[in-house]
């Protein structure tokens, strides 16, 4: 046989050898992940990288190796997205300081909070009277000859005149007038209820404009945009007083048609009861206005996590087992946000604690053969 025939049969012997060993060796090898029924797969919790098929330590850094669950146990423990279910004991929860909270079903109540100042009757008194002169000079180019001759010379000045200059300047007149009073929370009914008013009379009795048991002081309230559904005439309000650290409750007497195209806001013109005396006008004032609104779910804003792609909260459903639960919420206010989705009334959530459950939480998602094994209780 030549030296080629033996070089030849040398190489397929080393291949042969090669692959034998190559076999024997994988049937060494711990199982991948999820391989065989009755396999189990240990790894290390610092070094998830290192796996192995029998209990022990790593030999990196010397931890107990931990066993990794099957796909099917992670999703029975109630997996949602990089949050998975824990099992606390009674003292892990009291060490996490977990405090629980459920579920109710009640009427909610959103406070509109927002600044105000104080300002007197005069002023509404006075922009009061000077649009019912505005109207009044105004009307005189919108009536017939015989009506025009009803007025007061004082007031009639532009009788038998055509609409011109005079006319410009009166209607610009009434414009400025309305303009203050709207500014000052006033709507087109009372508008139209000052037209109907004699200017003499209402000069000579400011009752007639400001009321019989008119108040010396007003709030005059901003309100935002975004909050005009919220706010009406006859709603409650308290009315805070940085300056002499006192409260008093008004009623709001009525709401302005125009937004301020500067501070996006609407003013409110709040009454005082019963306001003290030595208030000053222009002082600063802090309002809020509760309003009740519909029957709602809802839980403390502190019992939802939001990731940023989704809203979680952990609900008990068992003794010492907590479950994330996706939800949607609404409304806020005063530390509570409504529900609209992922629980019922009665439920118990976390409402305690809440960043180191999401840490533990976290943690066994990520790390499946840590996560809670089993059904709740």
């Amino acid at each position: 046989m030549n030296t080629k025939a033996w070089k030849f049969m040398v190489v397929v012997v080393c291949i042969l050898a090669a692959a034998w060993g190559m076999v024997a060796w994988r049937e060494d090898v711990p199982a991948p992940r999820g391989a065989g029924q009755g396999r189990h797969i240990y790894y290390c919790p610092m070094h998830p990288q290192y796996t192995s098929d029998r209990p022990g330590k790593c030999p990196i850094c010397g931890m107990d190796l931990v066993k990794k669950e099957s796909q099917s146990s992670k999703q029975s423990a109630g997996v949602v997205g990089d949050h998975a279910a824990v099992r606390l004991s009674d003292y892990q929860q009291q060490l996490l300081g977990v405090k629980l909270t459920p579920v109710v079903k009640k009427p909610f109540v959103k406070t509109i909070r927002t600044y105000g100042y104080v300002t007197d009757d005069m002023d509404l008194y006075k922009a009061q009277l000077e649009y019912i002169g505005a109207w009044r000079k105004y009307a005189v180019f919108r009536r017939p000859r015989t009506a025009r001759d009803e007025f007061p010379d004082d007031w009639g000045e532009f009788s038998g005149r055509a609409p011109g200059e005079d006319f410009r300047k009166a209607r610009e007149r009434l414009m400025k007038a309305e303009y203050e009073l709207r500014h000052m929370g006033f709507q087109d009914a009372q508008l139209e209820q000052l037209r109907l008013i004699k200017y003499e009379l209402a000069e000579i009795r400011p009752e007639i404009l400001l009321g019989q048991k008119w108040q010396p002081l007003w709030i005059h309230a901003r309100i935002l945009e975004g909050d005009l559904g919220y706010v009406d005439v006859g709603q409650k309000a308290v009315v805070d007083i940085p300056a002499y650290r006192e409260s008093f409750e008004g009623i709001v007497r009525s709401v302005g048609d125009e937004v301020d195209p500067r501070t996006r806001t609407v003013i409110a013109r709040i009454g005082l009861p019963g306001v003290k005396e030595y208030l000053k006008v222009n002082m600063y004032a802090d309002v809020s206005m509760p309003v009740e609104l519909n029957d709602v779910l809802m839980v403390p804003r502190d019992a939802v996590m939001d990731t940023g792609l989704r809203q979680v909260v952990f609900l008990r459903r068992g003794e010492g087992y907590f479950e994330p639960v996706e939800t949607k919420t609404g409304m806020e206010s005063d530390g509570m946000v409504e529900v609209k989705e992922g629980l019922t009334e009665g439920e118990m959530v976390v409402a305690g604690g809440n960043f180191l459950v999401d840490a533990e939480s976290r943690l066994r998602a990520a790390f499946p053969g840590m996560t809670a094994t089993g059904k709740p209780p």
